[in-house]
């Protein structure tokens, strides 16, 4: 789920884990604290309590619901550039450019309408850099945005290169 909303780094996970222990803990004594100071009179001891095991339930499931919200984000801004990018790809490669100096350009060039898609192309040039194996590296990316759009074209793109079809026709 972080990798999805761009959270790469090893401090986001260190960040998210510890928010999922502290936001119980900070919400519950905030509940505590309102529901004694505003409501003793008018709530009962135990309805205090319901309320303070409310808010820490609030608490836990909070960073799930903002990661989540941050991928909904991520993937939607990814949907609306695939199309483009996927035409200035084959634009790329008809005009006989490799997969790799394609994908570069294609980042570059659609960076100004999604930041996130120009981010999953880059990483993906990175990968079919450094990783021995092409078909995880282009696998990787579908597997980061877990879109279905991503996932037929990465398909596609691992079929034509085991099977030595033009990337043109593929894409």
């Amino acid at each position: 789920l972080l990798r999805q909303a761009g959270f790469r780094n090893e401090s986001h996970l260190m960040t998210f884990l510890a928010s999922r222990v502290i936001a119980p803990i900070v919400l519950g004594i905030i509940a505590f604290i309102y529901a004694n100071w505003f409501f003793a009179d008018r709530l009962t001891p135990m309805m205090r309590f319901v309320a303070t095991l409310a808010a820490m339930a609030v608490g836990f499931y909070l960073p799930i619901v903002i990661v989540k919200n941050y991928a909904q984000k991520r993937q939607h801004s990814i949907k609306r550039a695939w199309s483009d990018a996927l035409d200035l790809l084959l634009i790329c490669v008809e005009s006989g450019m490799a997969l790799e100096p394609s994908l570069i350009r294609v980042s570059r060039e659609i960076g100004s309408q999604s930041i996130p898609l120009a981010e999953e192309l880059t990483l993906t040039v990175a990968e079919l850099s450094y990783l021995q194996d092409r078909r995880k590296a282009l696998e990787n990316p579908a597997k980061r945005t877990r879109l279905e759009t991503v996932t037929s074209v990465v398909t596609s793109l691992i079929q034509s290169e085991r099977y030595d079809t033009p990337l043109g026709s593929a894409l």
